[in-house]
């Protein structure tokens, strides 16, 4: 079998080849240029960001024929044998396979042999961090004060594994993820050299799936060209990756704009049918979502959505369907959904719920609204006008004072709980004795008050029936009969019966009596203030 795939064949051999780490290539050329080569380095960064691939140029560069170079020849024996991986002097170790402290000890033997061939004897272990402890702790002398022939390349997708004793050590390069459009570029190229055509919505799936990583881009457009040949298609990706597709996700975004459940449960069902993964789907329609958010808020987002400039116009319309607030909502409707789909037993049902939630959002109402409409209801209850919750106006301060005489009925004026201090104070001193005329009942509340605030605060709640020379009534209505029950409480009945003896020099008998909803309108009106006492 000869063929070589893609990701091996276009693997980068000169610092020229790679794709995305300007700043790393750019300090080891400088350190082979300028004779500053360190003795251990480390590369760390998730797969297929070219760690290995960079360690292996900086062995060729150091031990090339013509070198040491910034720009390995590839031709001359040391290149060749590096690049094939038989070189005696670079030697690969897996660290997950040599974990163990005898390892290492056996390692270190190795070291104090000088090259066969090259100006340096190179280790390059991969997967470091999965060296034991023991491990580490043999490697710490020789790798503080290798001798001078010697030079380690550590490579790690888990550098946060790695001790600070080993760190302190090395020179520590951090691999970038590679961007959308280096990896669209790159895979330009290689489509070019291998006489596949490739568009560039075809380009950007690949690109949007390989999730940074070249070597994931290149196995997956070598997986579509042996499905569908060097003619590829968006469909046929699709196809092959188990994509979802913009249809797809513009139909959902539009059922959800039109409030139309019907229509997104019938696309749920279809992805179903198709046997297209619910949790691949909500994984792409929360970064669509999150699509339409950016293109809300940024005017020309271009370089922050990864999707063809032709997507990008259609997400711009269809971000304009909705409010900033909404796509927030719905943004985190989908990604609590996405969530809980990757742990239930039943994806699809929670993708439905999810989908009724974001039909039937009702829209929130803008603060500045509620802070408006507030101040109006300030204003209304500070100029008097507004009504109690029985629909009884509360009237004017000089309507009041109408009341303020003799003879007046008790029952001309509620005391509710929408009153403000102000009224309840008018009202107390505007109620008149129907007999006695030696002492009023807001005397007696002031007096209650002084004593004991919140009796008065009870009784002020309550309608005053009758106030005679023998008699005090008070009534209160189904709602707060609860009133009528603390009131009741023997304690309360002599302080308001003490209270009024003080002021008149009379005994008067207190009673407290609860009414149904009409003897309360009644006795409100001053109709049946004797009903009120049966």
């Amino acid at each position: 079998m000869n063929y070589q795939v893609l990701a091996r064949k276009w693997r980068p051999q000169t610092f020229n080849d790679v794709v995305g780490q300007t700043h790393i290539v750019k300090t080891l050329t400088n350190a082979i240029e300028k004779g500053r080569t360190a003795h251990a380095y480390l590369f760390s960064g998730s797969r297929g960001l070219g760690k290995t691939s960079l360690a292996r140029i900086l062995a060729k560069g150091l031990n090339c024929e013509n070198g040491p170079t910034a720009s390995p020849c590839n031709h001359c024996s040391m290149c060749i044998e590096i690049i094939s991986a038989t070189s005696v002097d670079v030697v690969e170790i897996d660290g997950a396979s040599n974990t163990g402290v005898d390892d290492i000890r056996e390692l270190k033997e190795d070291v104090r042999y000088i090259p066969l061939k090259g100006r340096y004897k190179i280790y390059i272990i991969d997967e470091v961090h999965m060296l034991s402890n023991s491990a580490f702790n043999a490697l710490l002398k020789t790798l503080e004060e290798p001798p001078p022939h010697v030079i380690f390349i550590f490579a790690t997708t888990e550098a946060h594994k790695i001790p600070q004793t080993i760190l302190s050590r090395c020179q520590h390069f951090n691999f970038k993820r590679i961007t959308y459009q280096e990896i669209m570029e790159r895979l330009g190229f290689v489509a070019g050299k291998e006489g596949i055509l490739l568009d560039e919505r075809s380009s950007s799936i690949i690109a949007r799936s390989s999730e940074g990583s070249m070597r994931d881009a290149l196995i997956l457009l070598d997986q579509v060209v042996s499905y569908c040949g060097k003619d590829v298609r968006q469909n046929d990706i699709e196809t092959v990756l188990g994509l979802v597709g913009r249809e797809r996700l513009s139909g959902f975004t539009n059922a959800i704009a039109d409030k139309n459940a019907k229509i997104g449960l019938e696309l749920i069902k279809a992805l179903v049918d198709n046997s297209i993964d619910i949790r691949v789907f909500s994984r792409e329609y929360v970064e669509y979502v999150r699509d339409l958010l950016i293109a809300r808020v940024v005017e020309a987002p271009d370089h922050l959505i990864e999707r063809p400039i032709e997507n990008i116009e259609l997400i711009k319309k269809e971000a304009s369907l909705f409010s900033l607030d909404e796509l927030q909502r719905f943004f985190a409707i989908f990604q609590q959904a996405h969530d809980e789909i990757a742990r239930s037993g039943y994806p699809r049902f929670v993708l439905e719920i999810a989908l009724i939630k974001a039909v039937k959002l009702r829209p929130l109402k803008p603060i500045e609204d509620i802070v408006q409409r507030l101040s109006e209801i300030e204003r209304l209850i500070s100029t008097d006008e507004i009504k109690n919750s029985k629909g009884v106006e509360t009237g004017k301060i000089e309507d009041k004072k109408e009341n303020d005489k003799p003879g007046a009925r008790t029952g001309d004026i509620l005391a509710d709980e929408s009153l403000q201090a102000d009224n309840k104070k008018v009202w107390n001193e505007a109620i008149a004795l129907p007999v006695d005329e030696t002492v009023s009942w807001g005397q007696i509340l002031t007096a209650i008050g002084e004593k004991r605030p919140n009796v008065r605060s009870y009784l002020e709640k309550g309608v005053l029936l009758n106030m005679t020379n023998a008699d005090i009534t008070i009534g209160y209505d189904e709602g707060s009969s609860f009133l009528a029950d603390l009131l009741n409480r023997e304690e309360n009945i002599s302080l308001i019966g003490s209270v009024a003896k003080d002021l008149s020099g009379r005994d008067r008998r207190v009673k407290i009596t609860k009414l149904s909803g009409n003897q309360m309108s009644k006795a409100v009106s001053g109709s049946a203030g004797s009903e009120g006492e049966k």
